[in-house]
Protein backbone atom coordinates (compact mmCIF):
# COMPACT_ATOMS: atom_id res chain seq x y z
CA UNK A 1 0.00 0.00 0.00
CA UNK A 2 2.82 2.35 0.84
CA UNK A 3 4.42 1.74 -2.54
CA UNK A 4 1.13 2.53 -4.26
CA UNK A 5 0.79 5.76 -2.32
CA UNK A 6 4.33 6.72 -3.25
CA UNK A 7 3.62 5.94 -6.89
CA UNK A 8 0.53 8.12 -6.73
CA UNK A 9 2.60 11.01 -5.42
CA UNK A 10 5.06 10.86 -8.30
CA UNK A 11 2.30 10.40 -10.84
CA UNK A 12 0.74 13.60 -9.56
CA UNK A 13 4.09 15.35 -9.91
CA UNK A 14 4.41 14.21 -13.53
CA UNK A 15 0.87 15.22 -14.46
CA UNK A 16 0.88 18.54 -12.62
CA UNK A 17 -1.57 17.41 -9.96
CA UNK A 18 -2.08 18.95 -6.54
CA UNK A 19 -0.65 17.11 -3.56
CA UNK A 20 -2.42 16.63 -0.26
CA UNK A 21 -0.85 17.85 3.01
CA UNK A 22 0.13 14.24 3.85
CA UNK A 23 1.80 13.79 0.47
CA UNK A 24 3.71 17.04 0.92
CA UNK A 25 4.86 15.86 4.34
CA UNK A 26 6.04 12.58 2.82
CA UNK A 27 8.13 14.39 0.18
CA UNK A 28 9.49 16.76 2.79
CA UNK A 29 10.84 13.78 4.68
CA UNK A 30 11.85 11.44 1.85
CA UNK A 31 12.39 13.58 -1.26
CA UNK A 32 12.99 17.29 -0.50
CA UNK A 33 14.24 17.90 -4.04
CA UNK A 34 10.98 16.68 -5.56
CA UNK A 35 9.07 18.81 -3.09
CA UNK A 36 11.10 21.87 -4.08
CA UNK A 37 10.28 21.33 -7.75
CA UNK A 38 6.62 20.86 -6.90
CA UNK A 39 6.57 24.14 -4.98
CA UNK A 40 8.23 25.91 -7.90
CA UNK A 41 5.57 24.56 -10.25
CA UNK A 42 2.80 25.72 -7.91
CA UNK A 43 4.34 29.17 -7.74
CA UNK A 44 4.37 29.28 -11.55
CA UNK A 45 0.72 28.26 -11.55
CA UNK A 46 -0.27 31.08 -9.20
CA UNK A 47 1.69 33.60 -11.25
CA UNK A 48 -0.03 32.39 -14.41
CA UNK A 49 -3.43 32.62 -12.75
CA UNK A 50 -2.73 36.25 -11.83
CA UNK A 51 -1.81 36.96 -15.44
CA UNK A 52 -5.03 35.35 -16.62
CA UNK A 53 -7.08 37.55 -14.30
CA UNK A 54 -5.35 40.60 -15.75
CA UNK A 55 -6.45 39.82 -19.32
CA UNK A 56 -9.02 42.21 -20.84
CA UNK A 57 -10.35 40.03 -23.68
CA UNK A 58 -10.77 36.33 -24.49
CA UNK A 59 -8.20 36.65 -27.26
CA UNK A 60 -5.67 38.01 -24.77
CA UNK A 61 -6.19 34.89 -22.65
CA UNK A 62 -5.43 32.67 -25.62
CA UNK A 63 -2.34 34.68 -26.56
CA UNK A 64 -1.04 34.34 -23.03
CA UNK A 65 -1.37 30.56 -23.23
CA UNK A 66 0.27 30.37 -26.65
CA UNK A 67 3.15 32.51 -25.47
CA UNK A 68 3.74 30.32 -22.43
CA UNK A 69 3.53 27.12 -24.44
CA UNK A 70 5.93 28.57 -26.96
CA UNK A 71 8.42 29.18 -24.18
CA UNK A 72 8.06 25.58 -23.03
CA UNK A 73 8.66 24.32 -26.55
CA UNK A 74 11.81 26.42 -26.88
CA UNK A 75 13.06 25.17 -23.53
CA UNK A 76 12.42 21.53 -24.48
CA UNK A 77 14.29 21.98 -27.74
CA UNK A 78 17.22 23.50 -25.87
CA UNK A 79 17.37 20.53 -23.49
CA UNK A 80 17.17 17.93 -26.23
CA UNK A 81 19.79 19.58 -28.44
CA UNK A 82 22.30 20.26 -25.69
CA UNK A 83 25.14 17.74 -26.21
CA UNK A 84 26.60 18.43 -22.78
CA UNK A 85 23.56 17.22 -20.84
CA UNK A 86 23.65 13.49 -20.05
CA UNK A 87 20.73 11.43 -21.28
CA UNK A 88 19.56 10.61 -17.77
CA UNK A 89 19.59 14.28 -16.84
CA UNK A 90 17.73 15.18 -20.01
CA UNK A 91 15.00 12.74 -19.03
CA UNK A 92 14.76 14.33 -15.60
CA UNK A 93 14.59 17.84 -17.02
CA UNK A 94 11.99 16.85 -19.58
CA UNK A 95 9.83 15.27 -16.88
CA UNK A 96 10.09 18.45 -14.85
CA UNK A 97 9.20 20.53 -17.91
CA UNK A 98 6.23 18.28 -18.62
CA UNK A 99 5.07 18.86 -15.06
CA UNK A 100 5.18 22.64 -15.63
CA UNK A 101 3.26 22.28 -18.89
CA UNK A 102 0.56 20.25 -17.18
CA UNK A 103 0.27 22.80 -14.36
CA UNK A 104 -0.20 25.68 -16.79
CA UNK A 105 -2.60 23.66 -18.93
CA UNK A 106 -4.79 22.83 -15.94
CA UNK A 107 -4.75 26.43 -14.68
CA UNK A 108 -5.79 27.66 -18.12
CA UNK A 109 -8.58 25.10 -18.37
CA UNK A 110 -9.92 26.02 -14.94
CA UNK A 111 -9.92 29.71 -15.81
CA UNK A 112 -11.80 29.24 -19.09
CA UNK A 113 -14.60 27.56 -17.14
CA UNK A 114 -14.82 30.42 -14.63
CA UNK A 115 -17.36 33.22 -14.61
CA UNK A 116 -14.56 35.77 -14.92
CA UNK A 117 -13.61 34.34 -18.31
CA UNK A 118 -17.21 34.11 -19.49
CA UNK A 119 -17.72 37.81 -18.73
CA UNK A 120 -14.66 38.84 -20.74
CA UNK A 121 -15.54 40.48 -24.07
CA UNK A 122 -14.01 39.58 -27.40
CA UNK A 123 -11.82 42.14 -29.16
CA UNK A 124 -14.55 42.62 -31.75
CA UNK A 125 -17.05 43.47 -29.01
CA UNK A 126 -14.60 45.97 -27.52
CA UNK A 127 -14.19 47.70 -30.91
CA UNK A 128 -17.95 47.84 -31.41
CA UNK A 129 -18.43 49.38 -27.97
CA UNK A 130 -15.78 52.01 -28.68
CA UNK A 131 -17.46 52.84 -31.98
CA UNK A 132 -20.82 53.28 -30.23
CA UNK A 133 -19.28 55.55 -27.60
CA UNK A 134 -17.59 57.66 -30.28
CA UNK A 135 -20.85 57.98 -32.21
CA UNK A 136 -22.75 58.95 -29.07
CA UNK A 137 -20.14 61.61 -28.30
CA UNK A 138 -20.47 63.09 -31.77
CA UNK A 139 -24.27 63.20 -31.48
CA UNK A 140 -24.06 64.99 -28.14
CA UNK A 141 -21.67 67.55 -29.64
CA UNK A 142 -24.03 68.16 -32.55
CA UNK A 143 -27.00 68.56 -30.20
CA UNK A 144 -25.04 71.11 -28.17
CA UNK A 145 -24.30 73.13 -31.31
CA UNK A 146 -27.95 73.06 -32.37
CA UNK A 147 -29.07 74.28 -28.93
CA UNK A 148 -26.76 77.32 -29.00
CA UNK A 149 -27.78 78.35 -32.54
CA UNK A 150 -31.39 79.43 -31.72
CA UNK A 151 -29.98 81.66 -28.98
CA UNK A 152 -28.10 83.61 -31.66
CA UNK A 153 -31.29 83.85 -33.72
CA UNK A 154 -33.12 85.13 -30.68
CA UNK A 155 -30.55 87.87 -30.28
CA UNK A 156 -31.04 88.86 -33.90
CA UNK A 157 -34.77 88.88 -33.37
CA UNK A 158 -34.24 91.04 -30.30
CA UNK A 159 -32.25 93.48 -32.41
CA UNK A 160 -35.03 93.51 -34.96
CA UNK A 161 -37.49 94.26 -32.18
CA UNK A 162 -35.49 97.30 -31.11
CA UNK A 163 -35.63 98.73 -34.59
CA UNK A 164 -39.27 99.88 -34.36
CA UNK A 165 -38.33 101.67 -31.13
CA UNK A 166 -35.85 103.72 -33.15
CA UNK A 167 -38.57 104.49 -35.66
CA UNK A 168 -40.86 105.52 -32.80
CA UNK A 169 -38.20 107.91 -31.54
CA UNK A 170 -37.97 109.45 -35.01
CA UNK A 171 -41.72 109.85 -35.08
CA UNK A 172 -41.59 111.50 -31.65
CA UNK A 173 -39.01 113.97 -32.92
CA UNK A 174 -41.17 114.75 -35.94
CA UNK A 175 -44.16 115.37 -33.66
CA UNK A 176 -42.04 117.68 -31.49
CA UNK A 177 -40.94 119.54 -34.62
CA UNK A 178 -44.55 119.96 -35.67
CA UNK A 179 -45.45 121.32 -32.26
CA UNK A 180 -42.65 123.90 -32.53
CA UNK A 181 -43.94 124.98 -35.94
CA UNK A 182 -47.41 125.38 -34.51
CA UNK A 183 -45.98 127.44 -31.64
CA UNK A 184 -44.13 129.72 -34.05
CA UNK A 185 -47.26 130.21 -36.08
CA UNK A 186 -49.13 131.06 -32.89
CA UNK A 187 -46.54 133.66 -32.03
CA UNK A 188 -46.93 135.19 -35.48
CA UNK A 189 -50.66 135.54 -34.98
CA UNK A 190 -50.11 137.21 -31.62
CA UNK A 191 -47.79 139.78 -33.12
CA UNK A 192 -50.30 140.55 -35.87
CA UNK A 193 -53.09 141.50 -33.43
CA UNK A 194 -51.50 144.72 -32.10
CA UNK A 195 -50.95 145.98 -35.63
CA UNK A 196 -54.67 145.83 -36.28
CA UNK A 197 -55.36 147.76 -33.06
CA UNK A 198 -53.03 150.58 -34.10
CA UNK A 199 -54.82 150.94 -37.39
CA UNK A 200 -58.14 151.29 -35.68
Amino acid sequence: RKQNETADIYNKLKSGGTLTPDEISYLKEHDPEALSKYEEAQAEKKAYERQLKGCKTKEEVERLKLNRMGNFAAKAKSIVNDPYIPKSKKLELMNQLNNEVCVIRDAHHEFTKSRAYQELPTEEEVQEERAREAKAGQEQTQEGQEVTKPQGDKTVDGQDETKPQGETAIEDREETKSQKEVSIEGQGETEAVPSFEKLS
